[in-house]
């Protein structure tokens, strides 16, 4: 079964890993969703969509990016500035993907949102849950023994380090 890049819909092994809904600089350019290839072989981003809206799939991701095994990506709005002071930020060389002027539909509310991460077909390839942003600066990251795909509360912890490591 053909699926992005061409690559089968078993191989597509890419997860929503953190989200910063709250950034310390401004909102929404600083917020982000951080993606994770956790398969073995790359994968095309273009086509995939990162909505905040169970029933509706949110407009594509124009990008000719593909993501390496093990590698991560950046999802962030045009106005994204790597280098704002304020933030943690990205290790050079990070791949960051500008998904236009914000996030979702609007930005990320630091009270929380679920956010679905789908491909090209509309089928859900990974989701975070709906919690609320610690406190500015600190992400949500995925827990290391929860299902990749699974948006369950469970599924995500505040970051250890009270921090966000975007692309680390």
């Amino acid at each position: 079964m053909p699926g992005l890049g061409g690559i089968v819909a078993e191989e597509r092994k890419l997860s929503i890993a953190e989200v910063r809904a709250d950034p310390l600089g401004p909102e929404p350019a600083q917020e982000l969703v951080e993606l994770l290839n956790y398969g073995t072989v790359p994968i095309a981003l273009d086509g995939l969509s990162l909505g905040d809206r169970l029933d509706a799939v949110a407009p594509p991701i124009s990008t000719t990016a593909l993501l390496g095994p093990s590698a991560r990506a950046l999802l962030v709005a045009d106005a994204f500035d790597g280098h704002e002071p304020s933030e943690l930020q990205p290790p050079a060389g990070a791949l960051l993907v500008r998904v236009g002027t914000s996030l979702a539909s609007g930005g990320l509310r630091n009270s929380g949102e679920a956010l679905y991460l789908r491909d090209p077909a509309g089928h859900r390839l990974s989701a975070s849950p709906a919690h609320p942003s610690p406190r500015p600066g600190v992400c949500i990251v995925r827990s290391d023994d929860a299902d990749m795909r699974s948006g369950a509360p469970s599924a995500f912890v505040r970051d250890p380090d009270d921090s966000c490591t975007p692309g680390f």
